[in-house]
């Protein structure tokens, strides 16, 4: 269970873009933590859609929250996580491949 400050933290992220309740703290779950910003999981205690939030707090008493609706359940995102993270290379590899079909 998120400790009493992250939970603090969380009445920022707002509402379920799909049934408009509130996300409360018990529905979500951190991913990743870097400087600044934090990765989120939530799903909706009503309708159980699923969003990941980017969470961004660089400046004293302002919080910035970017939500993307996904289908991916958490498992699904702890899988992506563990993986290397694209290169351009590998972006330029799908680019040629695409380009010869």
């Amino acid at each position: 269970m998120p400790s009493k400050k992250k939970e603090a933290d969380y009445k920022f992220l707002g509402n379920c873009p799909i049934c408009g309740k509130k996300f409360e703290g018990n529905e979500v779950t951190p991913v990743e933590e870097e400087d600044g910003m934090n990765t989120l999981y939530a799903e909706c205690g009503k309708c159980r859609s699923s969003v990941v939030l980017g969470v961004i707090k660089n400046v004293p008493g302002l919080v910035t929250t970017i939500g993307m609706l996904t289908d991916m359940k958490l498992e699904d995102i702890d899988r992506l996580a563990s993986l290397p993270a694209l290169t351009a290379d590998d972006v330029l590899e799908v680019h040629k491949y695409f380009e010869l079909k």
